[in-house]
């Protein structure tokens, strides 16, 4: 058991991320207990930025744990159920499920980023949007949510807002490849057409991501 003492918390913070990223192999429960009992946002947002492709992800799959789990135990069980329909394809039972779920936790970013997610998947674009702009008001910083929004313009032709959310995401992870792609895309088409038109290559939103 590893016994250290910060007079600084943002010490404490930096030091477990460090940790967490720097170690070879799977950190083990002791260091993941201490990533989610400090919760070092700013620290894994910093780390999105970094050329080791290895600390991209695993900063990207703590901080996807961090926003599913900000609730407690009880909302989070609720939101995999949601996420569980999701993979189902059992759109409108997510939706209900996760309607719930804000209902009793209504500042739960991740909550209105999995229903806008339900709600794309289903079709219901401007419902999507809605709820990706509530996921932003909550957490900012949330590049799935940012994703999820220009994926939503995208379908609804909106292109000037789609590269809008792109740079955004892009903004927070300046190395994802899809959203450069996508901001390119939507770059190209913008005034150009007005139809309803599919994602470059079938890009789906899905869990937010």
């Amino acid at each position: 058991m590893v016994s250290l003492a910060f007079d600084d918390p943002a010490a404490r913070r930096r030091f477990w991320v460090a940790l967490f990223l720097d170690v070879a192999e799977e950190p083990d429960e002791e260091v993941v207990g201490a990533i989610r009992d400090t919760r070092p946002i700013d620290e894994l947002l910093d780390a999105l930025q970094e050329t080791d492709a290895v600390v991209r992800t695993r900063a990207t799959q703590m901080l996807w744990a961090l926003w599913m789990g900000e609730k407690g135990e009880l909302a989070q069980h609720e939101l995999a159920r949601g996420m569980r329909l999701l993979e189902q394809g059992k759109w409108s039972e997510a939706i209900e499920c996760l309607a719930r779920l804000i209902e009793s936790a209504p500042t739960f970013a991740e909550a209105h980023n999995k229903r806008a997610t339900a709600y794309f998947l289903n079709g219901d674009y401007a419902e999507a949007v809605s709820d990706c702009r509530a996921a932003l008001r909550l957490n900012p910083r949330h590049f799935g949510a940012w994703h999820g929004l220009g994926l939503c313009y995208m379908r609804l032709s909106d292109f000037a807002r789609a590269c809008v959310a792109f740079r955004a995401a892009l903004r927070i992870q300046p190395l994802a490849e899809e959203n450069a792609r996508l901001l390119a895309y939507c770059h190209g088409r913008h005034g150009s057409s007005t139809g309803p038109v599919q994602p470059a290559d079938g890009s789906r939103r899905a869990h937010g991501g």
